[in-house]
């Protein structure tokens, strides 16, 4: 494959909606939608432009804020899947991923469950996720635990302690 032709991989940030709070948001989470947010359609619409890679298709990782606060993710991933793309997701690790949803992401075919742990305890990665209870979600049941026939990766993020983070690192 030649990377200067196309991808290998492709973030979409489904949205800025989280329920968390994290200091190093890239995304500048909100609790709520925005609603200058791609529609359904619109979802669509951009997925079929991204087959014009060919083959082999990208990577999709889809992403947020919390992609599980769209309604209309499984219907997204279902149109990516059927497009041709390797899709895997990056969700918050909140309450709304539960173990109904972990089987909904499997039979729609998530390649990979991507789940992020800042903090080697719970005071420190919920001191970065801004949201006190948030270290046992990852790190506990249900998102945390291996389950046969799915991959999932946690993803760490180092900072120096104290955490001093005002604005993004990559803000400039």
């Amino acid at each position: 494959m030649r990377y200067a032709e196309r991808p290998l991989l492709i973030y979409w940030e489904l949205t800025r909606a989280c329920d968390l709070a994290c200091r190093h948001c890239r995304a500048e989470a909100i609790p709520q939608r925005d609603p200058r947010e791609l529609s359904t359609e619109e979802g669509f619409a951009l997925l079929e432009r991204l087959t014009a890679f060919g083959d082999p298709r990208p990577h999709l990782v889809l992403t947020g804020g919390d992609p599980l606060k769209r309604p209309d993710l499984f219907d997204l991933i279902a149109e990516a899947r059927r497009l041709g793309f390797l899709v895997a997701l990056t969700p918050s690790g909140t309450y709304a991923l539960t173990e109904a949803v972990i089987d909904r992401l499997k039979a729609a075919g998530i390649w990979m469950l991507a789940l992020s742990l800042d903090g080697s305890t719970a005071t420190r990665h919920d001191a970065l996720r801004g949201v006190p209870g948030s270290f046992a979600r990852p790190c506990g049941r249900p998102a945390g635990r291996r389950r046969p026939g799915c991959l999932s990766r946690s993803t760490p993020w180092c900072a120096p302690r104290p955490w001093r983070i005002s604005r993004p690192w990559w803000s400039g």
